[in-house]
């Protein structure tokens, strides 16, 4: 079983780094091993997997910010 760093996670999906840590913090990756406290590492097998079943777009445009109406 090969562990990927967020670096090596990044580069095999092609993006950046801080985007990684926004989907883990969403819960979107599969595959996260908990090493320590701050330590994490993700299961190249599952990440593969994960890819080839779901082939999920990994850059998405941001959901629209709602129209505010101004008062006043």
């Amino acid at each position: 079983m090969r562990l990927l760093t967020i670096d090596q996670l990044a580069e095999l999906l092609q993006v950046a780094k801080g985007y990684i840590y926004r989907l883990n913090y969403e819960g979107k990756i599969p595959g996260r091993i908990k090493l320590g406290h701050r330590t994490i590492r993700y299961q190249e097998e599952i990440i593969q997997k994960w890819l080839a079943e779901r082939c999920p777009p990994i850059r998405q445009d941001p959901p629209e910010a709602p129209h505010l109406e101004s008062r006043g």
